[in-house]
């Protein structure tokens, strides 16, 4: 709920600090590339994980919901950390792919993978 509230509270600071001369376009396009490792590999997870560490929470086992959650992390980690170094590295050219046609033209690449660039850190 919090992460979600965090990344809804970003949008609209943006939204509402920024002109809007096609940099929101950029960002919002960019945020929502950024967002595609979190939303396969973490969601994935926490939905697989909340089962077992209920479970675990139900019976006071804090050892193992502890060991759960902590090998959760790391397997999240293992897989959205270097898709997040892929998408900074291929920013461009994932952009491109993705959002060159209609009225996004090769001239919004640059700032869009710019600020992909940026949310992937």
């Amino acid at each position: 709920l919090l992460g979600q509230s965090l990344s809804q509270l970003n949008m609209w600071l943006t939204m509402r600090f920024l002109p809007n001369d096609g940099r929101i376009a950029a960002l919002v396009n960019a945020y929502s590339v950024s967002q595609m490792p979190i939303g396969v590999f973490a969601q994935a997870f926490a939905i697989a994980l909340l089962p077992t560490i209920s479970a675990m929470a139900g019976k006071s086992d804090w050892a193992g919901f502890r060991l759960s959650v902590s090998d959760g992390l790391r397997r999240v980690f293992f897989l959205t950390i270097p898709a997040s170094v892929l998408l900074s590295v291929l920013s461009a050219p994932v952009i491109r792919l993705l959002y060159v046609h209609g009225k996004f033209t090769e001239a919004e690449v640059p700032i869009t993978a710019t600020a992909l660039i940026g949310y992937a850190v």
